[in-house]
């Protein structure tokens, strides 16, 4: 692999402060969805604001931010648009994509460097597979990654995700997984009784290298075996000129789906764009904070396989968009077999 230069990576991991408004709602069971209407007073601020949100507005009348339907924002409709600061992905999180534009262009901040000049996300019914064996991870700090079901007891997800808390080293333990977690909807959820993170794995060289990218994966056990009600998805790599041919040849799209501001995400094919021998490679699939962990993965033979995890975003000062970075599974493959089996 080029040794990539020091330079700062945007975690894809949620911290408390984002996730604050939505913490208790997140633990409400499913319900009905109510009548689609964005006339709230605090729609398109990232947060739900009937009843099992913050409260503030009547049930029915904050469609998009609490189950992401009826009519899409449009320019400057975040609650906080054009109040000289950035609310978008890339400033303070707490507005979507596209809706405090005069803010955040203003600061250089622009989503179509994430998106890759357009947004191609759409929300899949979290309910179905494969979308129900992906979920979110919440930890004891308050914050959530991307996890995917890959045993009948088995999560895994980004190492970096166990990071950014109060214990040693700086270790943030996790607490639960949510299988099909969007909004307040969720198909199961089991609590998390063990982990492992590779011993080469060190939170803080891997904020200011790329040395030990390859090394970004960490495998959750749960206290009970949900996947064999959810389903799980299969571990199992390409090798390096597989996936060289597969890039070289445009073959090489796959899904991705993830937990990016409380609701399950997904792009439905986007192109893996290199692959370096540290076991990490560029993808160009939409990503945002809380999509760390997150599978890239292709249906095959009837199964869903895992090609990749999301891990991070080195920005590229110099080209029209940043580079999105996963894990491959020839990282973690062979741990999965003590972990899976």
């Amino acid at each position: 692999m080029i040794t990539l230069p020091l330079r700062a990576r945007r975690s894809l991991h949620v911290p408390l402060l984002a996730l604050l408004a939505l913490g208790a709602a997140l633990a409400a069971a499913p319900h009905e969805a109510a009548a689609q209407s964005n006339s709230c007073a605090y729609r398109y601020d990232g947060e739900c604001d009937e009843s099992w949100g913050t409260g503030l507005c009547q049930d029915g009348t904050d469609s998009w931010d609490c189950r992401r339907e009826g009519a899409p924002p449009g320019p400057e409709s975040c609650i906080y648009a054009n109040d000289g600061e950035c609310d978008e992905p890339g400033g303070t999180g707490v507005c979507i994509p596209y809706t405090d534009t005069a803010d955040c262009r203003r600061e250089g901040i622009d989503p179509s460097r994430v998106f890759f000049g357009h947004d191609d996300r759409i929300y899949p019914d979290s309910r179905q597979a494969p979308w129900r064996m992906i979920g979110r991870i919440t930890f004891a700090s308050g914050g959530h990654c991307t996890g995917t079901l890959v045993g009948p007891a088995t999560v895994l997800t980004a190492a970096h995700c166990m990071f950014g808390g109060e214990g040693p080293r700086g270790l943030d333990t996790p607490f639960e997984f949510i299988a099909g977690a969007s909004g307040p909807d969720w198909v199961e959820r089991a609590r998390i009784v063990d982990f492992y993170i590779p011993p080469q794995f060190d939170a803080e060289l891997h904020q200011s290298t790329s040395d030990i990218d390859g090394y970004d994966w960490a495998f959750l056990t749960l206290d009970r075996p949900i996947g064999n009600s959810v389903g799980w998805m299969v571990i199992e790599p390409l090798t390096t000129g597989e996936l060289e041919q597969a890039v070289m040849t445009g073959r090489a799209h796959v899904m991705q789906g993830g937990d990016s501001m409380a609701f399950l995400s997904a792009n439905l094919s986007c192109p893996l764009v290199d692959v370096w021998d540290d076991n990490t490679v560029y993808h160009e699939c939409d990503t945002l904070e809380g999509d760390s962990g997150s599978p890239l993965f292709v249906a095959q033979d009837g199964r869903y396989r895992i090609i990749a995890i999301e891990s991070a975003t080195y920005p590229n000062p110099q080209g029209l968009f940043d580079f999105n970075m996963a894990v491959d599974a020839r990282a973690f493959w062979a741990a999965s077999q003590k972990f899976t089996n």
